[in-house]
């Protein structure tokens, strides 16, 4: 339209000029209006548009600087968590109570930490650039676990430094192509702990190995443990006690004190006679010990058994030696007279009567002058044997001294005592056979009686003593 307007003057030499030459200057305005208007329109577009982009670009800086921010932020929190994690770590490291070395490949220290290094009379990083070889020089053992080490061998050991036992872990460190570039070794004080190892293994070793049986039941009376000693002096294997009840063992003497020892929670022991598996019996000391545990509760009770047989039989043989005569084997003088008044005694108590004989041999002196006295000690052993034979198993026959034989008749009667004489005299008649040659010996016989010739028996003893001296003076075969 406005090239329409523009080229009115060119038609001018047109007829129709005339008529649109008063509406050509309306027109161009109306024109020039509409243009301006729709650039008017169209800026007004622009701009809005340009106010749109910006306020989409300030508000995408205003979201840019808001995620910088929480960057930021972000970034301060981790560094302080870094920070605070590697305090921490360090506090940790420097705290521990253990040795935190690492060696690079060419085994220097380039770390040397933690509070086990006080034991060792070391600081914090004073190890640091130095070889192993030449700080542990004195210990080959602990740079050879560093080398094996960096050959690529994690190694775990124990080792004593400088009076301090290490439990010991050393760590190959490698790089993305598998080489070993760092040696790290964690060691921790286990002195007490290999201290209290050692006690343990020696209290083992000691009832594994002592003179002891041993065996340790639980509060249910089963059986947790026998040693070899046990087993050696009952007969029985391990397996056949692990696991089974106490009282399954042959029944044993004193068994109702052992169970008032269970109820009543404190030490037993005893001597007795002790059932071995093939039924046999030995003299055993036995104790029954409660055990408690840290609350102060009793788990377990330990048994000790002891083979005192040996002691028993010395005990029996001083005993004896202390109321019999080694020789001979009879009652000594002491204990024929303990007899005689308990004999005594009871003829008081009863109305019986007790006859005392005093039995003197004669002949031994030349024994002695010819063969020795060996001779004279074979020669009354086998008279003693001649005597015991003349009398009963109630009747005692004992040696008082020397060549003088004492022999004690419970409730024989006067006409027994005499056949008891009479008998020994047949017994001695026939010689004896010492050393290849015939020995005689001759009986010379007193005898008292009781309550008749005394009722005490010092009374006794001197009255068959005088009856036996009126009967070597006179030469008979018996006097009473």
């Amino acid at each position: 339209m406005l090239l329409t307007v523009l080229a009115l003057p060119v038609w001018s030499g047109f007829e129709g000029y005339r008529t649109l030459a008063p509406l050509a200057i309306p027109a161009t305005c109306l024109i020039l209006l509409g243009i301006w208007w729709w650039a008017i329109r169209r800026l007004g577009r622009w701009q809005a548009l340009l106010l749109e982009q910006q306020r989409c670009r300030e508000a995408a800086e205003g979201q840019v600087r808001e995620l910088d921010r929480e960057l930021e932020r972000r970034v301060a929190e981790r560094t302080r968590a870094l920070s605070d994690s590697e305090t921490l770590l360090r506090t940790v490291i420097d705290h521990a109570p253990v040795v935190l070395h690492a060696l690079d490949r060419q085994g220097n220290f380039i770390l040397s930490q933690g509070r086990g290094l006080e034991a060792l009379g070391l600081i914090p990083g004073q190890l640091v650039g130095g070889p192993v070889d030449e700080l542990y020089w004195d210990i080959p053992e602990l740079a050879d676990h560093f080398r094996r080490a960096l050959a690529g061998e994690t190694v775990r050991a124990q080792v004593q430094v400088r009076g301090v036992i290490h439990d010991s872990v050393y760590t190959p460190v490698r790089d993305e192509q598998g080489e070993v570039t760092t040696v790290i070794m964690v060691s921790t004080d286990i002195t007490e702990r290999w201290q209290a190892q050692e006690k343990v293994r020696r209290l083992a070793a000691a009832l594994e190995q002592g003179p002891l049986g041993v065996l340790i039941r639980d509060n249910r009376g089963m059986i947790d443990y026998v040693n070899p000693r046990f087993c050696e002096l009952t007969g029985y294997q391990a397996e056949e006690l692990l696991g089974t009840p106490r009282n399954s063992l042959p029944s044993i003497p004193c068994a109702q004190q052992q169970q008032e020892t269970l109820a009543a929670e404190y030490p037993w022991r005893r001597e007795f006679q002790q059932y071995r598996s093939d039924g046999g019996l030995f003299w055993a000391e036995t104790s029954l010990s409660p055990l408690q545990d840290d609350r102060g509760f009793i788990t377990h009770y330990l048994e000790t058994l002891e083979d005192i047989s040996l002691r028993k039989q010395r005990e029996a043989q001083l005993l004896r030696q202390g109321g019999f005569d080694p020789l001979t084997g009879l009652p000594n003088r002491l204990l024929a007279l303990e007899r005689l008044e308990r004999a005594v005694a009871r003829t008081t108590r009863e109305g019986s009567q007790v006859a005392v004989l005093i039995v003197a041999l004669e002949g031994l002196k030349d024994v002695g002058q010819t063969l020795g006295p060996r001779a004279v000690d074979r020669l009354l052993q086998q008279a003693a044997l001649r005597l015991v034979d003349c009398v009963d198993d109630k009747d005692t026959v004992a040696r008082l001294r020397g060549q003088e034989f004492l022999i004690l008749l419970s409730d024989p009667g006067e006409a027994c005592s005499q056949q008891v004489a009479a008998g020994i005299h047949t017994a001695f008649a026939e010689a004896f056979q010492i050393e290849g040659r015939r020995l005689q010996l001759t009986p010379a016989i007193g005898l008292a009686m009781a309550p008749v010739d005394g009722q005490d028996a010092s009374s006794l003893l001197q009255r068959a003593d005088t009856a036996l001296e009126a009967q070597v003076q006179k030469g008979g075969r018996m006097h009473g």
